[in-house]
């Protein structure tokens, strides 16, 4: 019989090529931090960014910069822009009293408050990063 080495596939992870070892262990993916979870927040995020722009309500976020520090933001959310690779919330952020650009993939959590705003001229956002496209 030969060996577990010589087997087609012996060399891949159980999840497959490019799983991560823990990702295919039996319930990983749901844990905190897992896919499924990670998958959950970022429609919970998505949703209520959503809700926020259609109903004039300030979000509050739970918003990681690039260099890893958490905060704490209210927001008047203004539009979804788009750049070359990542999703970003133009909003206006009340504690900088300015607009800012949070990208999606950075906030931890969003949430309705029941506050609402007058909503901004999207003219107010500025000019956008560089590599930013239009959305069709």
């Amino acid at each position: 019989m030969p060996d577990d080495a010589a087997r087609p596939g012996a060399d891949v992870a159980p999840g497959g090529p490019g799983v991560p070892d823990d990702a295919a262990r039996p319930g990983a993916d749901v844990a905190p931090g897992g896919v499924v979870s990670r998958a959950h927040a970022h429609l919970q995020v998505l949703r209520a960014v959503e809700q926020s722009l259609a109903r004039s309500l300030v979000l509050a976020l739970r918003y990681r910069d690039g260099r890893g520090n958490e905060s704490a933001r209210r927001v008047e959310p203004v539009i979804l822009a788009h750049t070359e690779a990542a999703w970003y919330l133009v909003a206006w952020c009340r504690s900088r009293e300015a607009v800012r650009w949070f990208r999606l993939d950075r906030v931890e959590r969003a949430d309705l408050t029941g506050e609402t705003y007058v909503p901004r001229p999207v003219a107010e956002v500025g000019t956008p990063p560089s590599g930013a496209v239009p959305v069709a």
